[in-house]
């Protein structure tokens, strides 16, 4: 039972936030411009969940974005 638990929060996802992020949240998306032609817009990324993970005995770091709802 200890060794499921331990081995569940090593997997744990962790939260990353830039500038004064400090908890998770969506990015944000505004339109900045739209015409026939052309769409204009602004993605801003408040952080990323990172995961340690080894595929096939490789080690690194997945990044994952939080959702948008």
């Amino acid at each position: 039972m200890l060794a499921c638990l331990i081995s569940v929060s090593i997997k744990a996802q962790q939260w990353v936030g830039f500038g004064a992020a400090t908890e998770p949240c969506a990015p944000e998306v505004s339109v900045l411009s739209s015409t026939s032609q052309s769409v204009s817009f602004e993605i801003v990324i408040p952080g990323i969940y990172t995961q340690d993970t080894v595929v096939n005995g490789v080690a690194f770091t997945r990044l994952g974005l939080p959702q948008i709802h």
